[in-house]
């Protein structure tokens, strides 16, 4: 990954916004992830929270913190390259997913009701891996990032009331996951019965920034089975540590 090119503004008295150009592909995102890990280290006396988006980081500090310093000290960084060895911590998910027609309503209408569209894009979305970039929206709605660029597809003109809770849609070129029953925009593809964002667990989020998520088909049938446990408080799916680039 080249420099990134970032401009620098106070935040209230006591954050810093950092923005640069959104980065799509999967090796410049671990590379940010590697970035956000070492200034963590760097600042760790000095920072309260550091919170990451795909296009910024705000830097919230416990005192007033002086702009030209934070952004020399960060710019330092980038220039060498330090915070590239880094180490990710980071896991696979394979979620299960149904596509049954009856939950991609969406896609048939973008497809013009031509089913074998909509069947062969969907089979195509589960061969793909993707990075979990960053939450926003709501509470546990990630934002996957890894979508081919000929898989994009346009949010919607009117956003729909309601969209089922774990929903997977396309929003131009990320997947995101709905938490819960919401207002949506993006167009929903199928639909995973695993919650993303769950309060009643001491960990609501049970996937981290930087991991990869992909998606296995299951009918009908199994996504009620795996509602069920589900419902039970459970986790039906498989993990594994990720030993992709480091």
């Amino acid at each position: 990954m080249s420099k990134l090119k970032c401009t620098y503004q106070s935040f209230g008295d006591l954050a810093i916004l950092v923005d640069f150009p959104p980065v799509e592909d999967q090796t410049s995102l671990a590379n940010l992830l590697k970035l956000q890990t070492h200034l963590r280290n760097l600042f760790k006396h000095e920072l309260e929270d550091l919170v990451f988006t795909f296009n910024s980081m705000c830097l919230h500090f416990k005192k007033p913190p002086k702009l030209a310093f934070i952004k020399e000290k960060i710019e330092h960084v980038l220039r060498n390259g330090s915070h590239k060895a880094e180490l990710l911590f980071r896991k696979h998910w394979e979620i299960p997913v149904c596509f049954d027609l009856s939950l991609c309503a969406d896609l048939i209408e973008h497809f013009d009701g031509d089913i074998e569209q909509v069947t062969d894009y969907q089979q195509i979305i589960c061969l793909q891996d993707y990075l979990l970039g960053f939450y926003g929206f709501m509470p546990g709605f990630c934002y996957l990032s890894g979508l081919p660029k000929d898989l994009a597809i346009k949010r919607k003109a009117s956003p729909s009331r309601t969209t089922a809770r774990g929903s997977l849609a396309v929003g131009g070129r990320q997947l995101g996951i709905y938490p819960q029953d919401s207002p949506g925009g993006w167009c929903v593809i199928g639909r995973t019965p695993i919650r993303f964002f769950d309060a009643t667990k001491d960990q609501p989020l049970f996937a981290q920034i930087g991991d990869i998520i992909s998606f296995k088909p299951v009918t009908l049938e199994h996504f009620n089975k795996l509602q069920e446990l589900v419902d039970l408080g459970m986790l039906p799916m498989k993990n594994s540590i990720y030993h992709g680039d480091n």
